[in-house]
């Protein structure tokens, strides 16, 4: 797990975390399978009025569904933990079977929402029928979809993906989940390969603008 976040370069978050909760919009701890001692914060260049950095931390694996938008830091100099709001956050599992795997170039990072079109192929070589789609993420919704193929080789699956973004938020983080039907007409479900919406670079005015909110 990377959050983005923004703080003077004297704020004693820039400290060495031992410890990290997630915590929901009323302040109450989530369960969310966070590895113990697994948090870093790595801080980056400074403004002169704010730095950016990035609070690292590892999920175990077969961590459960939760949603958060603050995290409660622990360190070990000081008594009381430091509390951020770092937006909406969705943590879903990723016990889905793999099903389809990009065989064209796959975005990582996109500047803003928009039409998004992938090209997808059977990891087993078995032919599936995509049957719907969910982006994974707060604050980014599904316009509009349209699917053809069946992922075997000569028959890809194009998938094209109409999405529109919260203005509220500098930077969404989507794993999309598309569901499918197989050739034995069982539903099932996949995960695509995470990709970014939003802040592909950081200007002043960004930073500024992430350390308001």
């Amino acid at each position: 797990m990377n959050l983005l976040f923004a703080a003077p370069p004297e704020d004693p978050v820039w400290g060495d975390p031992v410890a990290v909760v997630l915590l929901d919009e009323d302040g109450e701890p989530v369960d969310s399978g966070l590895s113990a001692g697994s948090v870093a914060i790595h801080a980056g260049d400074s403004n002169g009025t704010h730095r950016v950095g990035n609070l690292v931390a590892e999920l175990t694996a077969g961590s459960p569904e939760a949603s958060f938008s603050g995290v409660e830091i622990h360190y070990p100099d000081r008594a009381e933990p430091i509390v951020r709001d770092v937006g909406s956050w969705r943590i879903t599992s990723g016990r889905d079977a793999r099903i389809f795997e990009a065989v064209e170039e796959y975005g990582v990072a996109y500047p803003g929402c928009g039409r998004i079109d992938v090209v997808l192929g059977s990891v087993d070589g078995e032919a599936a029928e995509v049957i719907g789609v969910d982006t994974g993420a707060e604050g980014v919704s599904i316009a509009d979809w349209s699917a053809s193929g069946t992922g075997v080789e000569g028959d890809p699956v194009r998938l094209g993906v109409e999405l529109s973004c919260d203005d509220g938020a500098d930077l969404h983080l989507l794993t999309p989940r598309v569901a499918v039907r197989d050739a034995e007409g069982r539903e099932r479900a996949t995960t695509l390969d995470p990709f970014t919406i939003g802040l592909t670079g950081l200007e002043d005015d960004d930073v500024e603008r992430i350390a308001a909110r």
